[in-house]
């Protein structure tokens, strides 16, 4: 199945809920149908998987128990039975009645069950159970209570149902129900409870067996049953006036996800950086040459790097860019490498080529050397958000096929290689809809989220490794994803999803679905009746989204680094009478807002990254010249998403975090991802027109009332298109920004150029580290490492300049932390007109297990992935001394988030000039006094809710 968001109910489904609404409406009512529809009864029953092995004890052995011991209702026993075709299934006993007077521990008796030693006692059974879905479906989980009357009834129950890690089968259903696939509708009263699952499952069955059967009965019985497999991983029983009350916790095989481990450990060492038999540089007098990929540093650490290194001299050796498997169909493309224009060359392998590696050598395995778990990496059925122009601004990282264009149209840049091999079997689906299984994953962003990954005994968690590395995507492609790694329990695979409405069935397909709609309240004579039961809508707003629900409440929210346009369209033809237009830092420097001055912006940054792709293609250029375009391109992405939802009415890039909540009768078949409406009887019409609703929690519970399901859901917008075309373009005002200011990313002039190492180097800056801070950026506290930055003379004076901000220290984890120190001094190369920063420093060679470091302006520590943030002054809470600050807020030079920006580039540019060498040393000083070897949060979880900050001790 699709990895689809937004996918119709199934049929049947959709025919069960309008064959409910039908007949409550029906004008006679009480005719057969109504009388028995609204008269039903729930049925629940459940089953154990625990066979007695201990012929010592006094209770019978084999399934023989379990067989006797099946709770429906009260207690019912069951045998096998074979029909003359061979076909085997099991049988209930009957129920039990009268009273037993044999003290048997087994018996037909409904009374004196399991001995009469306390008194005649009732036997045990079910009183109700809750089956709910996490992690968007993924798993299942059931809490299951039921009562003993004795002893000898407990101690029964005990070994079969408080048993951890065993299987138990629960079901459960109406009793009489109206089944809408036969035409017109029956009222069924079912008889035979004997289903396929319940045999499969006294037969020793596999999970995925029965799992398939019990979705096979559900569509049989029109959504009127359900059933639930899961392992027992918590009890509890209490003892209250003669009666233990039981209960039980289980879950589906879908938790194993959470936990799945790599079959194998992984070294963690790698290979010498010079081969051997080589001259060392000392010996040699030369430079020492760049370490080897990290992919081949780790070639020996594990099957999945070791056939990584495997393909990447199979490409060099073949001398041909890509390469794929003989018999493959759905990918011409699987491994590739990418030569940029200094030569430098990028490996990459799909994503989809990736995750069949893993499923082929990192899995555990069965007897029959089949994987305990299926991935998902089908080419054809996993889609993904894109958009027209979408790049990917980290080679290191991923890579996508590509056509973008400068900002006035008149060039552009393709890949055109990687485009003319694919063909249509690529990443480009349609206009806003990708093949996810397509993305071309860099060999050593491969190997370093393993390294990030891996636990204390070298263990890789393969759920974590995946979602890391999805995390790293999607910030490379503008952070229009919001990919999840997830499980499908019926077929046992895990999958991917891309949470966005723009991966719905209407623009993957191109057709309008059919969506169910559910009559909210009340009864339209011989037209349509609700069978909900309550409805309740509550907003669940993060911080956040904070910012975007301020823009998204004026008409327009389409502003400059945010896209709240699902909000605005949500709010059309509403204005906020206090605050009637909220504009972002950039826009709110204009005495008049227009469209073209948020287009402006949106085709300089544009023009940055034309400009990036086009130069790394002809002159070559580093990782964190990529890396620093990630503003821009995540700017871009916004504003173009934005525009395509007014001009061509795709439903945005996010949900709104509105959950309506509906509870129901009974009823099965609905998945997760599902799309639904509903009648606006007791809703504002707004939300009828505009509006649609995804689920996303999905729970049964079943007690002697009744059968009740409950469905939570994501709201978003209704789109109209099915075949949506790339966006136009306001042309804007040629190389500047309303105002005459620079745009926030408005190119120098002249190629960028980079020093050369020139040995010996004198020290000329030193950053004494004082502290880690909580820093305030406006919309946030932030941890920050605050430094004091000092020029150092001929004679070794020094002179304070500033302060500079980095990453928090988190034990030197690329991209979380900032770098070791050095109080002997990194060398440093003066970098001149860089695209994104103007003058600036790049510190090389690299520090110890990290990479391009560069020296830049900024604004607060998230613009670095580990680089140095130079700062004239800041303000501080109370005035208080900067070295004692517990917290410093924003830079006195501006209250706009530019003139911040702009002042920390000025005071870079005066340290520029200050220096009179192209490459020096800068010392940096400050040895942490705690490791934080816990620390485990991927580069991608902004939540900064970090491990308690260590003291850095001058």
């Amino acid at each position: 199945m699709a990895n689809i968001v937004g996918n119709s109910f199934k049929p049947w489904v959709i025919d069960q809920v309008e064959t409910r609404q039908n007949v409550l409406a029906q004008e006679f009512r009480l005719d057969d149908s109504f009388v028995k529809y609204v008269s039903k009864t729930p049925w629940m029953r459940m089953a154990s998987s625990v066979d007695v092995m201990n012929t010592g004890s006094f209770l019978p052995t084999g399934n023989e128990l379990a067989k006797s011991h099946v709770l429906f209702g009260g207690t019912i026993g069951t045998f096998r039975e074979t029909k003359e075709d061979g076909e085997v299934f099991y049988t209930n006993l009957g129920l039990k009645y009268g009273v037993a007077t044999d003290g048997s521990s087994v018996n037909p008796n409904s009374y004196g069950f399991g001995g009469n030693e306390w008194g005649i006692r009732p036997m045990p059974g079910l009183t109700s159970l809750k089956v709910d879905n996490y992690n968007n479906g993924a798993i299942r989980k059931g809490v299951i209570n039921f009562t003993c009357y004795s002893k000898e009834q407990f101690t029964i129950l005990e070994t079969l149902y408080m048993r951890v890690g065993y299987y138990i089968l629960v079901e459960w259903g109406h009793t009489t129900y109206l089944n809408s696939k036969t035409t017109p509708y029956e009222v069924e009263t079912r008889q035979d409870f004997n289903t396929k699952a319940f045999t499969s499952f006294f037969e020793g069955k596999k999970a995925s067996q029965i799992l398939s059967e019990i979705d096979n009965e559900v569509e049989d019985t029109s959504g009127n049953y359900d059933g639930f497999l899961g392992r027992v991983t918590n009890f509890q029983w209490s003892f209250n006036n003669g009666v233990y009350e039981c209960s039980i916790t289980a879950y589906s095989p879908g938790d194993v996800i959470e936990s799945l481990k790599s079959n194998k450990t992984f070294s963690t060492k790698n290979i010498d950086a010079l081969p051997t038999g080589s001259a060392t540089p000392a010996e040699s007098g030369s430079a020492p040459p760049p370490p080897p990929a990290l992919f081949i540093q780790n070639r020996n650490s594990n099957e999945l790097s070791a056939t990584l290194y495997r393909e990447s001299v199979n490409l060099d050796k073949k001398g041909t860019s890509y390469s794929k498997l003989p018999k493959e169909t759905k990918a011409n493309v699987e491994f590739y490498r990418w030569t940029d224009g200094n030569g430098s060359k990028y490996y990459f392998v799909t994503l989809g080529r990736l995750l069949k590696l893993i499923e082929a050598k990192l899995l555990l395995y069965d007897d029959d050397s089949s994987a305990i778990i299926n991935i998902d990496s089908d080419y054809d059925t996993n889609y993904c958000a894109r958009f027209p122009e979408q790049i990917s601004t980290d080679y290191g990282v991923c890579y996508v096929p590509f056509k973008i264009s400068n900002k006035t149209n008149t060039k552009s840049w393709a890949s055109l290689n990687l485009n003319s091999i694919c063909g249509d079997k690529t990443y480009a689906y349609k206009n806003y809809v990708g093949r996810m299984m397509h993305i071309l994953i860099n060999f050593d962003f491969i190997t370093q989220t393993i390294n990030d990954n891996l636990d204390d005994k070298n263990r890789l968690n393969l759920k974590d490794f995946l979602q890391s590395l999805l995390n790293g995507v999607q910030q490379s492609l503008g952070g229009i994803n919001d990919f999840t790694v997830g499980y499908d329990y019926i077929t046992n695979t895990l999958k991917i999803y891309d949470n966005s409405p723009l991966v719905t069935e209407q623009l993957v397909t191109g057709k309008k679905p059919s969506v169910a709609k559910f009559k909210s309240y009340g009864v339209e004579k011989n037209n349509k009746g609700s069978f909900l039961l309550n409805i309740s809508l509550e907003s669940s707003l993060s911080k956040d989204m904070a910012s975007m629900i301020a823009v998204g409440s004026q008409d327009n929210g389409n502003q400059v680094g945010e896209n709240a346009t699902s909000f605005s369209l949500y709010n059309k033809g509403l204005k906020d009478r206090v605050n009637p237009s909220k504009l972002d830092a950039f826009t709110s420097k204009s005495t008049t807002k227009t469209d073209s001055d948020d287009n402006e912006v949106f085709l300089n940054n544009k023009d940055i990254l034309y400009g990036l792709v086009s130069t790394r293609g002809t002159q070559g250029s580093s990782n964190v010249d990529m890396r620093a375009a990630y503003g821009a391109n995540t700017e871009f992405a916004n504003y173009y998403l934005g525009l395509a939802t007014k001009q061509e009415d795709i439903p945005g890039n996010f949900f709104i975090p509105f959950n309506l909540t509906l509870e129901m009768d009974g009823l099965s078949g609905m998945r997760i991802y599902d799309v639904f409406s509903i009648t606006n009887e007791i809703l504002p019409e707004q939300y009828n027109e505009t509006l649609q609703f995804v689920i996303k929690g999905l729970n049964h519970s079943v007690d002697k009332g009744g059968w009740t399901t409950t469905l939570d859901s994501l709201t978003y917008n209704q789109s109209k298109a099915t075949d949506p075309q790339p966006v136009y373009q306001i042309k804007g005002k040629q190389g500047s920004s309303p105002g005459g200011s620079p745009g926030p990313s408005s190119s120098p002039t002249g190629p960028t150029k980079y020093a050369p190492i020139k040995e010996p180097a004198p020290l000329r800056l030193e950053i004494k580290r004082l502290r880690e801070v909580t820093y305030n950026n406006g919309s946030g506290q932030l941890k920050a490492t605050l430094g004091e930055l000092s020029y150092v003379n001929d004679n070794g004076g020094r002179e304070k300049l500033g302060y500079t901000m980095e990453l928090p220290w988190r034990n030197n984890k690329n991209r979380v932390s900032c770098i070791i120190p050095n109080p002997d001094g990194y060398g440093c190369a003066k970098v001149s007109n860089h695209h994104k920063y103007g003058n600036c420093f790049h510190v090389t060679p690299d520090p110890p297990g990290r990479s391009e470091i560069m020296i830049h302006r900024g604004v607060n520590e998230t613009w670095g992935v580990g680089c140095i943030l130079p700062v004239p002054e800041f303000e501080t809470i109370d005035n208080a001394k900067m070295a004692e600050a517990g917290t410093v807020i924003q830079e006195k030079t501006g209250t706009t988030y530019y003139a911040k920006r702009d002042a920390s580039k000025a005071f870079v540019a005066r340290i520029f000039d200050k220096i009179p060498e192209g490459y020096f040393k800068i010392a940096i000083i400050g040895v942490p006094g705690t490791e934080m070897d816990t620390y485990k949060k991927s580069y991608a979880d902004t939540s900064k809710n970090y491990t308690p900050a260590p003291t850095l001790a001058p």
